[in-house]
């Protein structure tokens, strides 16, 4: 096996692919795990599975498109998962890749007509990476360029039909290379389609169906975890009562943070944020902590849950280390009081020896 420094996919087992850097120094290998995110074209060779370098000016070239022998993966921190997509051979092919299989698109789809027959489809046109897409009712189908530029990504979305404002969401990336469908979960505070205001954002929420994505807006404030973009794997506090704007807080506080939309919860701690996997019932292992029971978020107290409301309230914690940081407490002597507010549970005071205070 003749390897050279790169990236390739490693697979642990079925469900557990990762991305690694492997350096070869005289046939002694180094392996770095990657904590890369995007979309990227693999090739499949006979030993191993390698990145396909997606800065080129195409994926591929057209003498190395082939049906079978590449895929396309999205990768989150190192992680990957197979994902269906197109990806440019050439000035004027693409490959179409399911999970299973690539394709060979020949790109004539009706003389180009964007339609409700090639909705979805992508084409090149005088070396132009197209794809016709549902605006909305009024405006019918249109085709939307892809654009050969330096930005990591860009957001398309479209009607999934006219009764409903569902969407479908295609993301491509660099150099405009690699279209894909979103088919995970995910939260996208981005603009809907390349050709709107950039400062009009909408939070996207994405549900993780493979066989019927479907995404939609929310105008609901609350926590989110921006999937993409420069905030991407990055706390977003969201706020209805202003134009609806997401932003990032100057001060990320410790404790446990989330949103009406969906049953994610985001633990927050020293500054790091990271999706938490809470309980479903309250025990005297996750004592003062949020648990999510038949899809609603309650907060446990004294091995009792409480209704999480539209008001902010207080529990004191006895018998606690003053010294620690919540949520991450241990026994002690002291008294700390939580504050739990509609989209979050944070420390509020704390008393020790010298008294109580923030």
């Amino acid at each position: 096996m003749n390897i050279i420094d790169d990236y390739y996919l490693i697979n642990k087992d079925i469900n557990n692919v990762f991305l690694y850097y492997i350096s070869n120094y005289d046939n002694i290998y180094k392996y770095e795990e990657s904590d890369e995110y995007g979309v990227f074209l693999f090739q499949y060779r006979e030993d191993y599975i390698k990145k396909i370098d997606q800065y080129n000016h195409y994926a591929l070239n057209e003498d190395d498109c082939t049906n079978s022998n590449f895929r396309i993966y999205e990768c989150q921190k190192g992680r990957c998962e197979i994902t269906q997509g197109y990806a440019r051979c050439g000035s004027d092919q693409l490959l179409n890749c399911s999970k299973e299989d690539c394709v060979i698109v020949n790109n004539v789809y009706d003389e180009l007509i964007c339609n409700e027959s090639n909705y979805e489809k992508a084409f090149v046109e005088n070396e132009e990476f197209k794809i016709c897409i549902l605006i909305n009712e009024e405006e019918g189908y249109e085709f939307r360029q892809v654009p050969v530029d330096n930005e990591s990504f860009h957001i398309y979305t479209y009607y999934t039909n006219y009764n409903n404002d569902f969407y479908k969401l295609y993301i491509s990336y660099q150099n405009g290379n690699i279209l894909r469908l979103s088919t995970s979960k995910g939260n996208y505070y981005e603009t809907l389609n390349q050709n709107d205001d950039y400062e009009n954002k909408k939070m996207i929420i994405c549900n993780d169906k493979k066989d019927d994505p479907k995404c939609y807006i929310t105008n609901k404030s609350g926590y989110y975890y921006n999937t993409i973009g420069d905030e991407s794997q990055k706390l977003l506090k969201c706020n209805q009562e202003d134009d609806y704007i997401c932003e990032t807080p100057e001060t990320i506080e410790n404790g446990y943070f989330y949103n009406p939309e969906n049953t994610d919860v985001i633990k927050c701690f020293d500054d790091k944020c990271e999706y938490y996997n809470p309980g479903n019932s309250c025990s005297n292992e996750n004592y003062d902590e949020i648990i999510v029971e038949s899809n609603a978020k309650y907060y446990c107290h004294n091995n009792q849950k409480y209704t999480i409301g539209s008001d902010d309230k207080y529990y004191s914690i006895s018998d606690i280390n003053a010294e620690d940081i919540y949520p991450n407490l241990s026994e002690g002597n002291d008294i700390i009081l939580i504050k739990v507010s509609p989209y979050s549970i944070t420390q509020y005071i704390k008393e020790s020896g010298e008294g109580w205070y923030k």
